[in-house]
């Protein structure tokens, strides 16, 4: 695993195995979800989250939908270094509430 962000419990990270579209993975307790990001033409296509049998409740989903849009940029340059450039990726705590500015 490796950790993209913390936000207030609700962690989110990429597996270790490369994938593309690039898979975004957001996990609490014992309930996860994925998030696929989709490029054409070297942009972002499509941001659409994958239901799975054990996904994560509504609330968390939106949160974790919200952290992707509103860091996606982030996210593709992380996945840029963690798969392609074997760089270390850094992750973040994020204590402020990302809803206040959406």
């Amino acid at each position: 695993m490796i950790a993209l962000y913390d936000y207030y419990g609700l962690e989110v990270f990429f597996k270790k195995d490369i994938s593309l579209p690039i898979s975004v993975y957001a996990r609490r307790g014992n309930k996860e979800s994925c998030i696929r990001i989709e490029f054409k033409d070297g942009l972002v296509k499509s941001v659409q989250m994958d239901s799975e049998i054990n996904s994560l409740d509504a609330d968390d989903a939106e949160t974790f939908m919200l952290l992707t849009e509103k860091n996606i940029s982030e996210i593709v340059k992380s996945w840029l270094d963690a798969f392609i450039y074997n760089k270390e990726v850094s992750s973040e705590i994020i204590k402020i509430n990302i809803r206040e500015n959406a």
